[in-house]
């Protein structure tokens, strides 16, 4: 991975800090723990150069070596900063409990998601009661035009809100595919909802629904991966029903309206 071309025109700079958030962004695309020379190598810097910096954040909690193999690994220290964040902080109080009486009422497990640089990013889930059942956790990330809950969460935007998220995909979209997407997107907007055949897992059937702020268009998107038991006595139907009445009511507390 090669260190990212930066603007030449910038007013001001800051080597150090352009040096951390270059190892922060490294590590976050990598599964298994790198080494310092491993980091120095993928940001083409020398490993001396690195080793305050590697340093300093280690001590901030961002990142830890673990002694047993000397290889450095994100902590969930990023995360914790996004969830404090104001408007972040406000949605999961208000829509955790609603949900959470939503994964009772139908035995599924539920998520809520954000819009992240061309993904969907998933802030906050209850799971299903009982011992069996399917989620997605916290801090899963998604393209946007692969989940439910990011087509319902673009199906809501504005034609160029749209169009600019479309483009931030990290795998860019073909002229093709585009033509095929915005149609489907008018489709889900004028239903409220999106039900499809899972993409990922087999025998579940993914439901997701715009919540709304004030400005009519989606802040986040609620959705229920549903995986129907044998002795399920709710059909889809009534599931999806729940689901539109749950995010209806997390928009009405966050101001919004559908």
């Amino acid at each position: 991975m090669a260190k990212k071309k930066r603007s030449s025109n910038r007013k001001y700079s800051a080597p150090a800090l352009d040096k951390g958030l270059d190892i922060l962004e490294l590590l976050s695309t990598q599964s298994e723990g790198v080494s310092q020379a491993r980091v120095a190598q993928m940001l083409d810097r020398s490993s001396g150069v690195l080793f305050r910096m590697l340093d300093c954040l280690e001590r901030r909690g961002y990142i830890r070596r673990d002694p047993a193999d000397d290889l450095y690994r994100l902590t969930s220290r990023l995360y914790e900063l996004a969830h404090r964040h104001p408007p972040t902080k406000r949605l999961l109080e208000i829509a955790l409990p609603i949900m959470r009486q939503l994964a009772e009422s139908v035995s599924q497990s539920c998520h809520i998601g954000l819009y992240h640089e061309g993904h969907i990013l998933i802030v906050g889930e209850i799971c299903q009661p009982g011992f069996i059942g399917f989620s997605v956790q916290p801090g899963a990330r998604v393209p946007l035009h692969e989940s439910a809950s990011g087509l319902v969460l673009l199906a809501y935007q504005s034609e160029p809100t749209r169009q600019e998220w479309l483009e931030a995909s990290p795998e860019p979209l073909t002229a093709t595919k585009m033509k095929k997407i915005l149609p489907l997107l008018n489709k889900i907007h004028d239903h409220g909802y999106v039900q499809r055949e899972s993409h990922v897992v087999r025998g579940v059937t993914d439901i997701a629904c715009p919540v709304t702020g004030p400005s009519g268009y989606a802040i986040a998107a609620l959705s229920v991966p549903c995986m129907l038991q044998r002795q399920q006595e709710m059909s889809l139907t009534r599931i999806r029903e729940r689901i539109v009445k749950t995010a209806a009511a997390i928009s009405s507390e966050l101001g919004g309206s559908r």
